[in-house]
């Protein structure tokens, strides 16, 4: 403090904008202009409550936003990741057992959604070295709780790397809390095709996570499958007859991240050359899975078996990672599947009483964007700027939700809403680059600059009237993918350190 007061306001401003920029100054984003952007920030979120949207630069400012509160909250010799407010309280917040801690049924794991693409991959650090803590510790769970191989962690963490079982099992024993925190460890790695990182931090972390399923999973007496449980579907019930329960075999969001923890393994190793005995398991096990299933009301299900919902209006809708941030359901590669998870989002969107939340809405502009539906992506941003942000764009959770007595700030809302904004102009998933696959009509001209695609690549964009006009991509390793606009899609060969202009025709041309 004497030292900052010694430096005097003026230069520790200079010096945190300097600090900054750096980062920030990667990604440029123009969404449109309108008149109303001359007007303070509180101003225009009236405006969003009232229904007038016609803002684009509003939203550039919010997804601006999230980077600059990365950016502040987690760098690459941080000493931990951000939880569920960051590094940021009040008074409100630290009054909640949930506070401050990390939440591993997706809150944490959306903070840090925006970071790859979003060209802050140094931000990502905290939270890999975080997951190698948490690996460690929860070794002593695996083998106190279930007498098993690996490492496990359920619903919740903290500083010292805490792995049990809750106390509850409607949320408390979420056997892939660990494995779904740990899948950044995957992203990471997708982006930057870092060998090193694949060698010493994500596959040594993945493959213990994989020896702890292979060891306590077990084969489904009716299906034959390979399945979890008991476990539960955070943080969600179903009626069997008339009673209410919570724990079920094979719940989907397990089969989809013990599928994903699998195959990515198995590619790993493939990778690195090594662990052949492992790859074998490895490919036997996943012949075993369970597929995603369609129950009798198109709905994807959330169980194995097509049970009814006991909480309709649930904040969480876990079985859709399959859809965002996971990639086994697409909208071309499974169109079923892909119906199905609309159908499930508009069933909880009917509902008048659903839980009005900050991450699920963010999940649903997310998977909207993933369904190339930009008009839905756009209405739930909207309401989540306009409704459940505080007059400093920071966003909240309501009252009624997990006990909260007032609005309670929760970061995670911030970082979604960034990284469903990305999405909705940028996707890389499923082996293919998609440029502008879930444009709004409000954003009907504008240009980003420095978004990052899977494959460690860079991606500028320009677009006038709702339609490309070109792209820019510079290769920083080999790479081979395809690359599409609406349906239009070609093959792209990428060598390293070389920049690819791309017309809206998707005419690929190697600049000097």
């Amino acid at each position: 403090m004497e030292h900052a007061i010694a430096k005097g306001y003026a230069r520790v401003k200079e010096d945190h904008i300097s600090d900054y920029r750096d980062l920030y100054k990667r990604v440029s984003m123009d969404l449109g202009h309108s008149d109303v952007s001359h007007l303070p920030t509180d101003e225009r979120i009236r405006l969003f409550q009232n229904g007038q949207d016609d803002d684009p630069q509003l939203f550039a400012l919010f997804y601006q936003y999230g980077r600059y509160l990365m950016i502040s909250g987690s760098r690459a010799d941080s000493p931990l990741p951000l939880n569920l407010q960051g590094i940021w309280n009040d008074g409100e917040a630290n009054r909640m057992q949930w506070s401050c801690d990390y939440h591993l049924d997706i809150n944490t794991q959306m903070n840090y959604f925006p970071t790859e693409v979003s060209n802050l991959a140094e931000c990502h650090i905290p939270l890999m070295n975080y997951l190698e803590m948490l690996s460690q510790a929860g070794r002593t769970t695996a083998h106190d709780f279930y007498g098993c191989e690996g490492w496990v962690a359920h619903v919740f963490s903290n500083a010292w790397g805490f792995t049990a079982p809750g106390w509850e099992t409607s949320w408390g024993l979420n056997v892939t809390g660990g494995l779904w925190i740990a899948s950044q460890l995957r992203e990471h790695y997708e982006f930057s095709l870092d060998r090193k990182f694949l060698a010493q931090q994500a596959y040594p972390v993945m493959k213990e996570a994989a020896a702890f399923f292979l060891d306590y999973m077990t084969l489904h007496p009716q299906y034959g499958w390979l399945v979890t449980g008991p476990s539960n579907s955070p943080e969600n019930s179903f009626y069997i007859e008339d009673n209410v329960y919570q724990l079920s075999m094979g719940s989907t969001l397990d089969q989809v991240l013990v599928r994903d923890l699998f195959v990515f393994c198995l590619e790993a190793a493939d990778t690195l050359q090594l662990d052949f005995d492992v790859q074998t398991k490895l490919k036997q096990a996943i012949a075993k899975l369970p597929p995603l299933r369609i129950g009798n009301r198109g709905q994807l299900q959330e169980w194995l078996e097509d049970y009814k919902e006991a909480q309709p209006d649930h904040r969480h809708l876990s079985h859709l990672i399959s859809l965002h941030p996971g990639n086994q359901i697409t909208l071309r590669g499974t169109p079923e599947l892909s119906a199905a998870a609309r159908t499930t989002l508009e069933n909880r969107m009917s509902r008048e009483a659903l839980e009005d939340v900050e991450f699920t809405v963010a999940s649903f502009a997310a998977s909207f964007a993933r369904l190339e539906d930009g008009e839905h992506a756009y209405k739930h941003l909207t309401h989540l700027i306009g409704q459940l942000s505080f007059d400093n764009l920071l966003t909240f959770s309501k009252p009624g939700i997990a006990g909260a007595e007032k609005h309670i700030f929760v970061v995670d809302g911030n970082f979604g809403g960034t990284a469903a904004i990305a999405e909705m102009l940028l996707q890389s998933h499923a082996g293919e680059i998609n440029l502008l696959p879930a444009l709004p009509k409000k954003w009907h001209t504008g240009k980003v600059s420095g978004l990052r695609a899977k494959g460690n690549i860079e991606v500028d964009i320009v677009w006038e009237n709702g339609e490309l006009m070109e792209a820019t991509i510079q290769a920083f390793s080999a790479c081979q993918t395809f690359l599409r606009y609406r349906e239009q899609s070609v093959p792209l060969v990428l060598t390293p350190d070389n920049v690819y202009s791309i017309d809206k025709q998707l005419n690929v041309t190697q600049k000097e």
